[in-house]
């Protein structure tokens, strides 16, 4: 069975993207998952799995948007950082913690930002590549300008109303997303039973 994203095929009409985009971000969530999460369209899990079950066109924007800054940064790392961004995309896909998550998606964006313009990306550039155990702080990555190179941190911003705002809207939408899945269901067991009953006869 494949989730809901790889397979749907949600209308785009009035977007900002293609069924072309749609196209390449399944190849690059088809490729990451396999390098850095195998299995995990198998049996998904943390927050990011919601979107990939919800089957619709805002949930098909949000992907596609994610996979094109994901493919822009892998596609502009320095050698030293693949495995760092691996880890990161690992985590990224599992996470359940939605401040850990939003911490680490505004990462990967801010630096896909970046890469237009400033190429390649170093992840962790403090840290030693051969490093073990406690590993030393570091910032979250550099860029390398012709005066030399750039450390830059990236830090999400938490006003407290405005967050528990968004955890309201966040269980708005996984009510709405758990309601449209028991309609779905509800109208599907009608056709179930009268295949069944068309079978017995």
């Amino acid at each position: 069975m494949r989730i809901g994203f790889m397979s749907s095929a949600p209308s785009l009409s009035g977007t900002i993207f293609t069924v072309e985009d749609l196209r390449n971000a399944r190849l690059v969530w088809t490729h990451l998952e396999q390098r850095c999460a195998p299995g995990w369209f198998a049996k998904p899990r943390g927050l990011l799995s919601g979107l990939f079950e919800a089957n619709t066109a805002h949930a098909t924007c949000v992907l596609i948007e994610i996979a094109a800054a994901l493919d822009a940064v892998r596609l502009n790392l320095t050698s030293k950082s693949v495995p760092v961004f691996e880890a990161k995309v690992a985590s990224l896909v599992t996470v359940k913690d939605e401040k850990t998550f939003d911490e680490l998606l505004t990462e990967i964006l801010v630096a896909a930002t970046l890469t237009p313009a400033v190429s390649p990306i170093a992840f962790e550039p403090y840290v030693p590549m051969n490093a073990r155990g406690q590993r030393p702080p570091s910032s979250d990555y550099a860029i390398f300008l012709p005066d030399g190179p750039v450390a830059i941190e990236v830090s999400v911003l938490y006003i407290g109303q405005l967050e528990r705002w968004q955890r309201r809207v966040r269980g708005i939408r996984h009510l709405t997303l758990a309601r449209d899945r028991v309609e779905r269901l509800a109208a599907q067991e009608p056709q179930d039973q009268l295949r069944l009953e068309s079978r017995q006869r």
